[in-house]
């Protein structure tokens, strides 16, 4: 369900692997590929390039973060210390290269992560109309840290030799759990309506521990305070 490349641990915080020249964990580099390729492929599909062109944009951004990032941030200004916008800002003025210069742009810099292209495009056929490429990418930016907190929470539970209760439990992090889904989740953990109910409390804690945790990866200053506002802004951009 989750790639299992979701869980390897970073020598640093993923926003200081990006930035800092001392980050030259070329591993830790290309799992940030596979992690965040989808906000900014669809950033650059939004943006009217074709499929092929975003394969190749995509791409190649991945391609310079690895080989050379101190070029590829050379006129992106980190301020504000999140790895979204950081990323953002050069994929933008990347684009805008591209549309300035298509016809000398050099294709092919070497596939540094295997893109589900068609995935994203089920994705993006279901944003409506006028939803800005903008918006695209910090929607998926967004899903994509959900998806990563869940997938360290599935993980702690197939440690732990408890899969069957990760699947009971998870339909309690979505908005439609009621009476009969507590009805369910005793039936299949054989738990009392109390103990049922302490259950999802505590899946639910660890989840926002998780979710915490990975947005701490993605900005500068990530003491609680920091994280709060990442959060605070991730949950307005999901809600619209």
């Amino acid at each position: 369900m989750f790639p299992q490349e979701t869980h390897a641990a970073f020598p640093q915080t993923r926003w200081s692997l990006v930035v800092s020249s001392r980050g030259n964990d070329h591993g830790a580099l290309e799992e940030l590929c596979r992690l965040y390729w989808p906000p900014l492929y669809s950033f650059a599909r939004r943006s009217g390039l074709s499929i092929e062109d975003a394969q190749d944009l995509t791409q190649r951004f991945f391609h310079d973060l690895l080989e050379n990032r101190v070029a590829l941030l050379e006129k992106a200004d980190p301020s504000g210390g999140k790895l979204r916008t950081l990323f953002l800002r050069v994929l933008q003025r990347r684009i805008a290269d591209h549309h300035r210069h298509s016809r000398r742009e050099k294709r092919g810099s070497g596939q540094i992560v295997s893109l589900d292209t068609e995935a994203a495009e089920v994705g993006l056929r279901a944003v409506a109309p006028g939803v800005s490429a903008e918006e695209v990418f910090d929607r998926q930016w967004a899903l994509q840290v959900l998806h990563l907190a869940l997938a360290r929470l599935e993980l702690d539970f197939s440690t732990a030799g408890r899969s069957h209760h990760f699947a009971a439990l998870v339909p309690f992090l979505g908005l439609s759990a009621d009476e009969g889904c507590y009805r369910t989740l005793r039936e299949a953990l054989n738990l009392d309506e109390s103990r049922a109910r302490q259950a999802v409390h505590r899946f639910r804690d660890r989840f926002r521990r998780h979710l915490r945790e990975e947005i701490a990866e993605t900005i500068a200053n990530n003491d609680d305070e920091a994280i709060d506002r990442e959060l605070h802004e991730l949950r307005a951009i999901l809600s619209h």
